[in-house]
């Protein structure tokens, strides 16, 4: 699998409409279930970062986030670019504003990130309000 096809992957799996738990919780475990060609996870060339936070002067809401982030190599094996998966759950900020923070999966299973991710306080204190919108992006770093 590419990157790119990892992008159209998880935007079928997670439609528009998809409850907070249920995204972050498929998102999470797509990562640990799918392989993206010549990034190994254990070389960490395929890494998963939760942020959080908003509003800011670029974004008016206030997101929780999960990036994906491939380290992609040559033919040669040496480091060409990187990329990155995004998946934005955006909120009102009338409603709350969130310090900004992420947490990246390291030297944890994805069962552990994943139940932080849903245990966190920036997750508790959006969870039930209504979703402005699920957006997915993926582009060159």
């Amino acid at each position: 699998m590419t990157p790119h096809d990892a992008f159209k992957e998880i935007k079928r799996q997670i439609p528009s409409g998809t409850s907070l738990t249920d995204a972050l919780s498929e998102f999470v475990k797509f990562y640990a279930s799918t392989s993206i060609e010549g990034c190994p996870k254990d070389a960490e060339q395929d890494m998963l970062l939760f942020e959080w936070g908003g509003p800011y002067s670029w974004d008016p809401c206030v997101s929780l986030s999960l990036t994906r982030q491939f380290s992609l190599n040559d033919e040669d094996g040496d480091y060409d670019r990187m990329q990155q998966l995004h998946m934005h759950c955006r909120y009102d900020a009338n409603h709350v504003a969130l310090v900004a923070g992420n947490h990246w999966l390291y030297g944890e299973s994805t069962d552990a990130f994943l139940q932080y991710v849903l245990d966190a306080p920036s997750t508790r204190t959006v969870i039930h309000l209504n979703m402005l919108s699920l957006d997915f992006e993926i582009h060159g770093v």
